[in-house]
């Protein structure tokens, strides 16, 4: 469907719950041709592939939306996440 260039019917069959958003259709979409990293980000998230997303972000170029990213990846680490895996 994606290499006919059939994203739209794609993201409507998402939107009606036809499909399910998965790391495995965002796969598909990152690699297209016609889909790309932009295409499969909302997937990627939806699916909760939190560092598939972020790749997808430095991969297009937004760096803003890469900052939010990195910010909200923050506050859902435990506390003493940092101090346990970056102790000397």
């Amino acid at each position: 469907m994606v290499a006919q260039g059939q994203l739209p019917l794609l993201q409507r069959w998402i939107g009606e719950g036809k499909l399910r958003p998965s790391e495995q259709l965002a796969d598909v979409l990152c690699d297209a041709e016609r889909g790309g990293p932009a295409a499969a980000l909302p997937m990627y998230r939806e699916a909760g592939v939190d560092e598939k997303a972020t790749l997808c972000l430095v991969e297009t170029g937004d760096l803003e939306a890469l900052r939010e990213e990195s910010r909200r990846a923050a506050r859902r680490m435990p506390a003493g996440w940092a101090e346990t895996h970056y102790a000397r």
